[in-house]
């Protein structure tokens, strides 16, 4: 496949990527299983641009959120269940963060003291444990509702919760469209919300018995 042959020139390229990751030694093996991929699901009308000036040159930003998805599938894999429970914490709605609670004791963790604390109401160590949980239902259908999408939006919408970027910084970095990239996120945001938009305001509301698993 000669577009294959093209995206290969930018080895150094995919490598420094994958290193910048957490690769590191493994880098090498990582880019040769994104080729694989690439060779089995995509044709050069997705690799190479098909008009404007760059015609014909490679489209970075598709293999770099390449790259990335297998990183990120890599990345899954090694966690259990309960550990990506408590890393993966999407703020779709920028929650502030639960209180973490030691020995009974609630300790407020809370950057914003002026923003809404769901543990405002908090009395109990059993009260704390079951707010948690219910956030935690909540999370768990995010991420299941996200692991269902295409690969490319997953990627681009992980990668803009995880970075803090803005949207103009991504379009800079990947030269893909600002408005693509608007339009996109705002696709993945009002999927997110037609499948925890109910919960999330019972939540606010602290009415927890109607968030269901």
């Amino acid at each position: 496949m000669e577009w294959l042959e093209q995206v290969a020139k930018y080895h150094k390229e995919w490598l420094a990527v994958m290193h910048s990751f957490g690769a590191k030694n493994e880098s090498e093996d990582f880019v040769q299983e994104v080729y694989i991929r690439l060779a089995e699901r995509v044709d050069e009308t997705k690799i190479l641009y098909q008009s404007g000036e760059k015609k014909g040159e490679v489209n970075k930003s598709y293999v770099y959120f390449a790259l990335r998805s297998l990183w990120v599938d890599y990345k899954r894999k090694q966690r259990s269940y309960t550990e990506k429970k408590k890393k993966t914490r999407m703020r779709i709605f920028r929650v502030e963060d639960l209180a973490k609670y030691k020995h009974g004791k609630v300790l407020a963790s809370v950057k914003n003291k002026s923003a809404y604390n769901p543990l405002s109401a908090v009395r109990s160590y059993n009260d704390l444990q079951m707010i948690e949980k219910k956030y935690d239902i909540i999370l768990d259908k995010i991420n299941t509702e996200i692991e269902s999408w295409h690969w490319y939006d997953q990627m681009l919408f992980v990668h803009y919760v995880e970075s803090g970027k803005s949207i103009r910084t991504l379009a800079e970095e990947t030269n893909i469209s600002r408005d693509s990239i608007f339009q996109t996120l705002k696709n993945c945001k009002i999927k997110i919300k037609t499948v925890v938009g109910e919960d999330w305001e019972d939540f606010k509301n602290k009415d927890f018995e109607l968030i269901k698993q």
